[in-house]
Order: structure tokens, then sequence, then C-alpha cells
């Protein structure tokens, strides 16, 4: 009994003293994920449909200001790089989205939060072979589950795991002596990454 009531009174203690995110703390982080995603393309003329899969590494930059003790706001820019079956084909997008996040199970040096991202998203495939290419603006949408760890006071690393969802409805591919197609991309998939955090 004595031992239950030592570990309730060391919770609460760490619980109430709780450094790692408190109001008006300003978070900077930088950072690389890798992610696996299924793509959908569907060509707005003929109906055709082709489904393939990808993967895609990911770096990004963002900042988050806490509003309360539990919840922060911010945006981040990502640039996506994806893999392809051609050595002469580049794919890639950049994102820029806003964020949400929900911190919870703080202590002093770690902290755990569940959070979304929102934004626009920009998408450029090119084939420096056949000299085909195809761009989209499209949107992004992101659902977080993470964790905060720091080694002092201002500095610390966060990892995280993501569902991701980014559309494309109004693309237009553009073959080599055609005229452009509208194409439509659906990419669905998941990431982990891992990256570095300032705190002020």
């Amino acid at each position: 009994m004595r031992i239950l009531i030592s570990c309730i009174l060391l919770l609460v203690s760490s619980t109430c003293s709780a450094q790692s995110f408190l109001k008006k703390n300003f978070l900077l982080d930088l950072g690389i994920d890798v992610g696996t995603y299924q793509t959908l393309a569907k060509n707005l003329e003929t109906g055709t449909k082709v489904k393939d899969g990808t993967v895609g590494s990911v770096f990004h930059t963002g900042v988050e200001y806490a509003i309360s003790d539990y919840i922060g706001i911010g945006a981040q820019l990502r640039t996506n790089a994806y893999s392809t079956d051609n050595d002469t084909a580049n794919a890639r997008n950049t994102d820029f989205s806003l964020l949400a996040n929900l911190h919870f199970l703080r202590t002093n040096y770690f902290n755990l939060y569940f959070g979304l991202k929102y934004g626009t998203s920009h998408f450029e495939y090119d084939n420096t072979k056949n000299q085909s290419t195809f761009s989209a603006n499209g949107s992004h949408f992101q659902i977080d589950l993470g964790a905060n760890l720091f080694v002092s006071r201002y500095f610390g690393f966060t990892l995280h795991s993501a569902y991701n969802n980014l559309h494309y409805s109004n693309g237009s591919l553009n073959p080599l002596n055609s005229p452009p197609r509208p194409y439509r991309l659906h990419f669905n998939g998941a990431n982990i990454g891992i990256g570095m955090l300032l705190k002020f």
C-alpha cells in the first residue's frame, strides 16, 4: 500500500511539473520521413484507371506555437521524392500545411502528441527519355501520432508515424507530340520519421 501511494505521488508530481510543452513555447523542427503509398491514376477523358505503389522520402521543416499547455498550432513545409520504375523519370511534390497538435502524457523531458495537418500540394513528374511531363495542384491531409524527447531544456528529438492522403483532381499529362490530357492522381499511405527539435 505504501509503495502504491508513493507511485501515485510521483506520477502527480511529474505531471504537475511538466515542462516539455507549456503555453507560449515555440518549437522548430527539421526531419526526414520514409513512406509507402498506394497510387491511383485516372484518365478523365477515357475513364481508364491505373493502380500502382511507390516509396518516398520526405524532408520537412515546421514551426509550432503552444496556445495552451496542451495544444499547439503551426505550419509545415515538406518536399517529397518518389521512387519510380524508370531510371529516366523523376516524381516529386511540395506540400505546405497548417497543423494542430494535442500534447499529452507530459513530463519534464517527454510528451506524446496527436496531430492533424491540412494544406496545399504541388506534384511534378518528368521523363527525360520520352519527354513526357505531368503536373498538378491539389491537397494534402495527414494524421500524426508522435513523441517529443528533450535531452536538454532547449534541444530534443521527435519520432512519429503518420497516415498521408494526397489528392490531385485537375492534373495535366503532357505526352511528347500529343495534346495535354486531363488526369487525376491520388496517393494514400503511411510514413515514419525522425527529426530534431529546438524549443524557445
